[in-house]
């Protein structure tokens, strides 16, 4: 899913799960624990299933006994209600600045 599209905020890192299963996830949550501690954690997903058994899993994680002692939890988690399915047909597509750009310099050739 990631390479298909993905949101890119600037200053906000990305951990791509490379998940093509469920049953990875508590493996991938618990190997990022350190970079989920003390953060919001913002999860999406195509249809929206996968990401709220994750988050529901990630808050479960850290809040049993297998969350690395000395790290603080997740601040919160959070998903995208609706996967990005519901999101494109509520908001639509935006272009990237960058594709915003490249269009620009495709019209400037048509000025010649």
């Amino acid at each position: 899913e990631f390479k298909i599209g993905h949101f890119s905020i600037r200053g906000i890192p990305t951990l791509l799960t490379n998940t093509r299963k469920y049953s990875t996830i508590p493996s991938v949550f618990k190997a990022s624990a350190t970079h989920l501690s003390g953060k919001n954690v913002y999860m999406y997903c195509t249809g929206g299933v996968r990401c709220e058994r994750a988050s529901m899993y990630l808050q479960a994680l850290a809040e049993s006994d297998e969350w690395p002692d000395g790290l603080e939890k997740p601040r919160g988690v959070y998903q995208l209600e609706g996967g990005i399915q519901k999101y494109l047909e509520r908001y639509g597509t935006r272009k990237t600045e960058r594709e915003e750009e490249e269009e620009g310099d495709h019209d400037d050739d048509d000025d010649d």
